[in-house]
């Protein structure tokens, strides 16, 4: 059945002496304007988005949130501590990773009161690195050029933080010895790649305020500008681009007054943070004859130092900031950031898709029947899943997230034990981790898989997945590996393998978009964090005559050493357990009976009885340890007239089974019982009896087993 093709990314490059990009117009109805691109004029880093990623922040039709109508008309994180220091990107194309982390660095503060300065250069350099190892090596974006003069997006933030290659403080990669020396070796050693000191958590994608209707006019949304208001006091610092001028067009940007409202349409090239809004900054401040219609702007923090705006290239006494109007026609794209620090977050990412949400498509099926994406992995500890990431393309969509435990000749993703489900949903479109209420625990080297269905409040459902490009596009190459048994798709009513299906996908993708494009792995991963595992170290085993005294006998099995055995005197046993590690506990079991630590059983019990201890740990995994017991019995005493009858031998089986003993020599020879022809023959029956029945063969067998 062939499939809709719901989105796809193209990147385009405007060269200049750093890097100035452009974009397209973007109408709320989707369509394509019939404005051409232009050469650039002026230089920031800002690569363009494809119309398909403009639409995740179009919303024709606004998600369904609730926000305050009450807001401050003034608000400024500033003056609540809530913004770290303004920075200079110097001479390079990396506006994308300074207002990124502006916000990132924002939300740190609001959340957790860390003060922080993350490295631009960390992620400005690993943005443009291959994997050079594991399954998925050479996946990646590269490119021919210097990868700081290449600028970037959003998107690439998202999909070099989301791998967890950063984010790390700006000690450990640090930017500023390299902002104005073209010739500064900007690299970042490579043992460095996987350092992340904050995970990313959230990306959502905001709503344009203005959009661009069927005829080409400009319409504003204060209901976009509201949700914008919201998260700003919600999550702190917000990411967003713009059309930023570096040598100032007057009927734009108003040096004086540090005021800025682009009346037509122009491209963001600039990737900036916004700090807080005022409602009544005057439509005065901005240049006579080009005046927005309406009072209020955006107090937006700048990455071109803390003296622009104060003395140089302007002296409104900005301090690196400036106002941006609420009706600017190239405000867009405005992020909203969630990050953790690591030791809150999760220990280990799985994932194949490294090139991520920099270059993806969404797929769904056209007839509108039920698509599914999922990834399978093999848990390398004993880990639990706690969380998955998804990707949401369009607003107010419903993802519901499963974990199953998978055998390893499982016939799909769904073909085992489900040990988790989450369903969460999602107002906005963007960037998701999923917090599991149940986490699914596993040992290690075994299987799991994420199921993730995404649907939309009309029942469609979607799947995203990262492609490669076949030769350079605008300077990047995109290289996709996607190898057997990684991802999967339920399409047509069946399971099957992204490998298998791929060059289907690929010749679809060629039809419909005309682009030449390979298919990679789904945007699904998957994080996990250690649990203990409780183990048994040894087992008490306490020996009681027949008057209750302890009769000194005292064992201690291992595991690894299980056989218990019971002297012949002993009336009755008690068992303790001794757990690993500290928390861990134990329940001991004959049968259905529940044991009390110190508790006495009668060997007549006992006697081949199948003793269970199962341990178990708060948020960790258990385990089943299972034992049998023997125990000796007394010999009756000789008659004196009896000849030698030998020694007595046994063999025991596998897990406690007895085999009857023979009677034996010292020499451990079979020995026949002599016939005296005087009555002997008959005690010597009944010893050889006596001896079958009390079969002294010492053994305890020892299982582990999952619980």
């Amino acid at each position: 059945m062939k499939k809709q093709i719901a989105g796809t990314i193209i990147s385009f490059l405007m060269m200049g002496t750093l890097c100035m990009s452009q974009t397209l117009p973007v109408m709320a109805t989707g369509e394509e304007d019939t404005v051409s691109l232009t050469s650039g004029q002026y230089i920031s880093g800002r690569q363009p988005l494809s119309e398909e990623q403009e639409k995740l922040y179009q919303y024709p039709d606004l998600p369904a949130v609730s926000t305050n109508a009450l807001y401050p008309e003034k608000f400024d994180l500033r003056e609540q501590g809530l913004v770290t220091p303004v920075k200079d990107q110097g001479v390079w194309g990396t506006c994308w990773t300074f207002g990124f982390l502006s916000a990132a660095e924002g939300n740190l503060l609001k959340e957790y009161g860390i003060n922080t300065d993350l490295s631009e250069r960390h992620l400005a350099w690993f943005r443009t690195q291959p994997e050079t190892s594991g399954t998925q090596k050479g996946e990646g974006i590269s490119t021919s050029m210097h990868p700081f003069m290449l600028g970037g997006t959003m998107f690439m933030s998202i999909s070099t933080l989301s791998a967890w290659k950063g984010a790390v403080p700006e000690e450990e990669a640090p930017y500023d010895e390299l902002a104005y020396d073209y010739y500064a070796d900007c690299s970042v050693d490579e043992s460095a790649r996987y350092h992340s000191s904050y995970q990313l958590r959230n990306v959502n994608f905001l709503p344009n305020p203005t959009v661009m209707t069927e005829d080409g006019e400009y319409v504003y949304r204060p209901e976009a500008t509201e949700i914008i208001k919201s998260a700003l006091m919600e999550t702190g610092v917000l990411d967003a681009g713009y059309y930023g001028i570096m040598n100032y067009d007057e009927n734009y940007f108003n040096s004086e007054t540090g005021a800025q409202y682009t009346y037509e349409y122009q491209p963001a090239n600039h990737e900036v943070s916004i700090v807080g809004w005022d409602d009544n900054y005057s439509k005065t401040n901005f240049t006579e004859g080009f005046q927005p219609e309406g009072d209020g702007a955006w107090i937006v923090k700048n990455s071109w130092g803390a003296d622009w705006g104060s003395g140089f290239r302007g002296d409104w006494a900005g301090d690196g900031y400036f106002y941006l109007s609420y009706y600017d026609r190239s405000l867009c794209d405005v992020n909203q950031i969630s990050m953790i620090p690591a030791e809150y977050g999760n220990d280990y990412n799985y994932q194949y898709d490294f090139i991520g949400a920099a270059y993806f498509l969404n797929f769904n099926n056209d007839d509108g029947s039920a698509i599914q994406g999922a990834n399978v992995y093999t848990v390398q500890g004993n880990e639990q899943v706690s969380a998955v990431s998804v990707f949401t393309p369009y607003a107010d969509m419903t993802v519901t997230a499963d974990i199953y435990r998978l055998d390893t000749d499982a016939a799909s993703p769904a073909d085992g034990e489900k040990l988790s489900t989450q369903q969460v949903f999602f107002p906005f479109t963007g960037y998701h981790v999923i917090e599991l209420d149940e986490p699914a625990m596993l040992r290690a080297g075994e299987k799991f898989a994420v199921v993730i269905t995404a649907m939309t409040p009309d029942g469609l459902t979607y799947i995203s997945f990262e492609t490669g490009t076949k030769e350079e596009v605008y300077n990047k190459t995109y290289t996709s590996v996607v190898n057997e048994g990684e991802s999967y798709v339920f399409t047509d009513g069946k399971w099957e393998d992204m490998i298998v299906i791929k060059d289907r996908y690929e010749e679809e993708i060629l039809e419909g978009l005309g682009q030449d494009e390979t298919v990679g792995n789904l945007l699904i991963k998957a994080f996990t964090d250690e649990i203990p595992s409780a183990e048994l170290t040894s087992l008490k085993v306490e020996s009681f005559d027949s008057s209750g005294v302890n009769t000194g006998d005292v064992l201690e099995v291992s595991p690894a050493d299980p056989a218990i055995t019971l002297s012949a005197d002993a009336a009755s046993a008690s068992f303790e357990t001794a757990v690993q590690p500290e928390g861990g506990s134990a329940e001991i079991k004959i049968g259905d009976r529940i044991l009390q630590p110190g508790e006495k059983i009668s060997v007549e019990e006992l006697q081949n009885a199948e003793i269970t201890v199962t341990t178990s740990i708060d948020g960790g995994l258990g385990n089943t340890y299972t034992f049998t017991v023997d125990v000796q019995n007394t010999v009756p005493p000789e008659d004196n007239n009896e000849s030698d009858t030998g020694q007595n031998g046994s063999s025991t089986g596998q897990n406690g089974t007895n085999t009857e003993p023979e009677s034996t020599d010292s020499a451990g020879n079979t020995k026949n019982v002599p016939d005296t022809g005087d009555g002997r023959e008959t005690a010597a029956l009944i010893y050889i009896t006596a001896l079958i029945a009390g079969a002294a063969a010492a053994c305890a067998a020892f299982k582990k087993k999952r619980l």
